[in-house]
Formats: structure tokens, sequence, C-alpha cells
């Protein structure tokens, strides 16, 4: 930054004697803002730059060499790259504002036979929990267009609370499968946030071009975790190779059990 030291030899903020930049006590920057507003509109875009900076570079790491931002962070070279819960927060926030604004390719529909005699005996028959899930079954069947809104607005809500719940589960799957004494929890998670970056930011892509070849994002997605954990972990193309069929397994089946209970909750709610 460009702005000038204070004059005074004692932070402002804690007391301290301070001779640099900043204070090595509380870090607070040792700078005077007694300044022009020519001044501090200057600092303010200073800092933007050096933000969007770290940031473009960080999403041009993502992608150019998985799994190197990661080994960065871990390594403590940190300064010249976006934090990684803040790249996951960005992304996130990114598809999921996109995806809940872009017009739908068509209106979701949910598709039923109607109920026979025989269903309806089996229904009174039925225990009161069952009977109550098979007759709110039967008030979908009413309109099925509206239950179609209802599960796809539920998917919406619950969408970014399923993401953040798989983030810790990626990051225990990969503790689990290349687990190192000197290699922390921490480190994992950050591999996990980094990873659900890479993919929030390509379903973005596809979501924004609207135009989806077959197996884009289906394919892209594992084949750059795969480079990923290759370059993270230093293992093998081998063993990386049947630890990630298996992290992928249960990564899908989480994601499946997420997936299917808020379209439950949404199939079953009144609106």
């Amino acid at each position: 930054m460009s702005r000038q030291l204070r004059p005074s030899p004692n932070c402002l903020n804690c007391g301290h004697a301070v001779t640099s930049r900043f204070c090595s006590e509380c870090g607070q920057e040792n700078t005077d803002y007694h300044v022009s507003i020519g001044r501090l509109v200057a600092d303010l875009f200073e800092e933007l730059f050096q933000l969007e900076s770290r940031l473009w570079r960080s999403l041009w790491l993502l992608f150019r060499k998985p799994g190197l931002l990661t080994r960065e962070y871990n390594a403590g070279r940190r300064v010249s790259y976006t934090t990684p819960l803040r790249l996951y927060l960005i992304a996130s926030v990114v598809y999921f504002f996109f995806g809940g604004v872009m017009p739908q390719r068509s209106e979701p529909t949910i598709k039923f036979d109607p109920p026979t005699a025989t269903d309806q005996q089996e229904i009174e028959k039925a225990p009161p929990f069952v009977r109550n899930v098979l007759e709110r079954a039967m008030e979908a069947q009413k309109d099925p267009k509206a239950a179609g809104r209802r599960v796809q607005q539920a998917l919406a809500e619950w969408g970014p609370r399923i993401a953040a719940g798989l983030v810790p589960w990626l990051a225990f799957l990969t503790w689990i499968f290349f687990r190192r004494p000197k290699l922390f929890f921490v480190e994992h998670l950050v591999f996990a946030l980094h990873t659900h970056a890479t993919a929030f930011l390509l379903m973005t892509i596809v979501e924004l071009a609207r135009w989806k070849p077959v197996g884009m994002v289906e394919i892209a997605i594992p084949v750059l975790m795969f480079l990923a954990l290759r370059r993270v972990f230093g293992q093998s193309r081998l063993r990386t190779a049947w630890k990630f069929v298996l992290i992928w397994l249960f990564y899908g089946i989480a994601l499946g059990l997420g997936v299917a209970l808020a379209a439950a909750v949404g199939f079953f709610s009144r609106g």
C-alpha cells in the first residue's frame, strides 16, 4: 500500500511501539487516515485490484494445474491466493445465484399413475404414518406441475446446505484413504473446498452458456478431481485410481441421499 506512515511511534489500536508498516502486537496497519479524498479513493482501488488479482490467480491455478493451489496453501504460500473458504463461498454463491435466476428450460412435472380401487383399500389398511404419506402423494397427483415446482424449490433452498455438508464429508473420505502422519485433517478440508469450488465454477459456466455437451460436467469434474488427488497426495496412478473410485462412490451416495431428502421435503410440503 502507498499510504504514508503516521508520525506517532505508538499503535493507535493497542499502544504498542511501532517502527514499521504493521504493529507487531495486534497487526493493525500503521497509517495516517487523515488524507485527501483522492488518496482514499486511490487506496480503495489498490486494495480491490490486489483482491481481484489474487482471485483470478487462484481461479487460473484451479483449472490449469488441479491440486497445485491446495499444495501451495498447505505449504504456507498463501499471500498470493484467495483463501479456500472465500473461494468456495464465491463459487457457490455465483452458481446458486445464476441457477436461481436463469429461466428453466422446461417446467418440472411429476407423473403419477391413477390409483385403483385396490390401492385405495391398501391405503386404508396401512399404518397411520404410511397412510399419511400415501394421502399426501394422492394430493400431489391432483396437480403434478405444482408438486414438481415444490420439489424444485426445495432443491434450490436445500442445495447450498447439502453442498456445505458435503465439504467435510469429502475431506473425511480423503483423510481416510490418503491418511498420512504429517497431514492434518484441515489440509484435507482445504482440498475439499478447492474441489467444490472447481465443480461450482464448471457448472456455472455451463449454466450461463445454456449449452451442455453430453457428459461435459460429468466427465470434467471427476477428471480434474483425479488429477488434483494425484498432485496433492503424490501417489501412483493405480493407487490414486482405486481410491478415487471409492471416494467418488461414497460421495455420490451421500449426494444422492441429500438430494432425495430435499426432494421428499418439497414433495410432501403443502404449498
